[in-house]
């Protein structure tokens, strides 16, 4: 009687963390929901504002033709990579995607990384520089494809939507491993 009585207790305990567990999920679940909804709402204005006027009758100087498909690309663009980002982090999370872990110089990379977003830094105006800690090793053990990813993406916002000043990409050795630091002015 006592082991069927603990059983029963076990069993609700059990129910208990499962239901506890399942709530902590729909609330991420929402707030994920929130944040995109948040993403997605201003580049679908951008597309919808400049389509309505490209739309509009009337003539429409050339420039100004071009720079509102440009603002329409570059909006469907925003939108593209947050389906992306969302994606990429299901699939992980969910294990559709492991991590592919391997050694990789890492000054090459965020060289490289630097020079893919230096024309959109140069054409705003801005200075874009990266800085590799001297205490970093040569080569480190990551996903490069995920890591130029994320990478990739911050400093596209950061130059994005940094109007004057500066962007910087930044490596550093921290409580045991490296932290990558983007930021902008």
């Amino acid at each position: 009687m006592v082991l069927s009585a603990w059983l029963a207790w076990w069993a609700l305990q059990q129910r208990q963390r499962v239901l506890d567990r399942l709530r902590r999920v729909n609330v991420d679940q929402r707030r994920l929901i929130h944040v995109m909804s948040h993403e997605i709402r201003s580049p679908l204005v951008c597309i919808s504002g400049h389509a309505e006027m490209l739309a509009a009758e009337g003539d429409i100087d050339p420039a100004l033709r071009r720079e509102q498909a440009r603002v329409i690309l570059e909006s469907g663009d925003k939108i593209l990579a947050l389906a992306r980002r969302v994606l990429d982090a299901t699939e992980l999370e969910i294990g559709i995607v492991k991590p592919a872990f391997r050694d990789v110089e890492i000054r090459p990379l965020m060289a490289a990384l630097a020079d893919t977003h230096r024309l959109s830094a140069q054409a705003k105006g801005l200075a874009l520089s990266v800085h590799v800690d001297d205490a970093v090793p040569e080569s480190m053990s990551v996903d490069p494809v995920r890591l130029r990813q994320i990478l990739d993406e911050l400093l596209q916002n950061a130059v994005g939507f940094t109007p004057h000043g500066s962007v910087s990409l930044r490596l550093k050795p921290c409580d045991g491993s490296i932290e990558f630091e983007v930021a902008d002015t």
